[in-house]
């Protein structure tokens, strides 16, 4: 049970508070009467400065260090470039868009493979052109995991939760 002015936890069986002397059965209600119980009408509720000493100001700190917001872990934007910047896709699974980066990974290198196969038997000049979009495509998407990396992390420590 709680008492009825303060919130303090006064077990079942207490009758005041140990924290404001409250007589919590003075209207002459049980200690296990229901809801109505803890109800307290008193618009002063909430402006003891006693209650709940332990809450935190900042909601988003947390106990495990400054990489964690909650139990999730804020990803770096530094490793998701570099990933990227070594295979297409790796940013992308890192930052837990697995499905575009196991695309990015498999299809891309697969794409420019069977485009030159065909090219190198239509115009060598064409092959050039598919490797300048892959370059293109290359930096596109390393630049795209570097601000995915940022966004997760922002969205991390504004709601708690990854946003993908």
């Amino acid at each position: 049970m709680f008492c009825k002015k303060c919130g303090n936890d006064i077990g079942d069986s207490g009758r005041f508070c140990s924290k404001c002397g409250t007589d919590n059965m003075s209207d002459g209600s049980s200690a296990n009467s229901g809801y109505g119980s803890n109800y307290n009408s008193n618009p002063n509720y909430n402006q003891n400065q006693n209650y709940n000493q332990n809450y935190n100001a900042n909601p988003n700190a947390s106990a495990y260090g400054g990489d964690y917001v909650g139990a999730y872990k804020k990803k770096s934007v530094g490793l998701a470039a570099v990933l990227s910047f070594l295979f297409i896709g790796l940013g992308q699974i890192y930052i837990g868009k697995i499905v575009l980066g196991l695309m990015l990974l498999i299809g891309a290198p697969v794409l420019v493979f069977v485009l030159s196969l065909a090219l190198v038997l239509i115009s060598p000049m064409l092959l050039f052109v598919v490797y300048i979009l892959y370059f293109v495509l290359w930096l596109y998407f390393l630049f795209q995991a570097y601000k995915d990396a940022q966004r997760y992390n922002e969205v991390l420590v504004n709601t708690g939760h990854p946003p993908w």
